[in-house]
């Protein structure tokens, strides 16, 4: 079967080391739609064994990634909605379905990089825990800045936040210019990787998460060439990954 646009996005950023393989089993279980009761048992030993915790189910195509269904779980009792939800889903193409926990976000965001090879960097940095949110700006505090290359200075062109949340919004901002900092090797692989496939610009989407920054996404101005180049290409670790498809 062929791999979800969504997967394939996650196995590139796990190529170029933006995430462990055990933390891409974390961030995503996927299963197949002929597996949904394995998918359920398995969510409801996880809330008896930990309790008080928020699930999110996405059901996934394999041709797009955005804006997909999703349906929450809070209790044992939830898990009863899920075939339904499919039910209701299902003359849409969908041929897999993920859930994950829920994570306490402290901020989350997105990262331009353009005129590649030369790092030209805008960064915009919201509270809460989906990079949707940048477009309505619902938040508590929101950054934007930008800088010239890796080395140089942010500055800040956009903000808001409020007089009480004034310096956890400037240490939250801090904490993100370092983190990302520390990921320069990675995106600075991940960028010729793109250059190479005529790509100059492309955006990292990123949570972050008790003081660590996750990457979660990329976007390009043509992420069907990407997925074309990985598809005719024997791209190392895709084989992996295979398992549940």
């Amino acid at each position: 079967m062929q791999l979800s646009f969504k997967w394939q996005k996650i196995l590139l950023l796990h190529f170029f080391d933006f995430a462990s393989k055990i933390e891409i089993e974390l961030l995503a279980h996927r299963f197949s739609l002929g597996n949904i009761d394995e998918m359920l048992y398995e969510i409801e030993l996880d809330i008896k064994n930990n309790g008080d915790c928020i699930y999110i189910v996405e059901l996934v195509p394999v041709c797009h990634q955005y804006k997909l269904p999703n349906y929450m779980i809070r209790t044992v009792g939830d898990l009863s909605g899920v075939v339904k939800f499919v039910r209701n889903n299902q003359k849409r193409g969908f041929e897999e379905i993920w859930y994950y926990r829920k994570q306490e976000v402290q901020a989350c965001g997105r990262i331009l990089f353009s005129n590649i090879p030369l790092s030209n960097q805008t960064l915009e940095v919201i509270d809460g825990n989906t990079v949707r949110n940048l477009e309505s700006k619902k938040c508590n505090f929101f950054f934007r800045a930008d800088r010239i290359d890796w080395g140089w200075s942010y500055s800040i062109k956009e903000s808001y936040f409020s007089v009480e949340n004034e310096v956890l919004a400037i240490n939250t901002l801090t904490k993100v210019f370092v983190e990302f900092e520390k990921q320069k090797t990675q995106v600075y692989h991940l960028g010729n990787f793109f250059r190479e496939l005529g790509l100059h610009d492309f955006t990292l989407d990123f949570l972050l998460i008790k003081g660590i920054l996750y990457i979660i996404d990329w976007d390009t101005g043509n992420d069907t060439k990407v997925f074309n180049y990985l598809n005719t290409n024997d791209f190392e670790s895709w084989n992996d990954y295979y398992v549940g498809e």
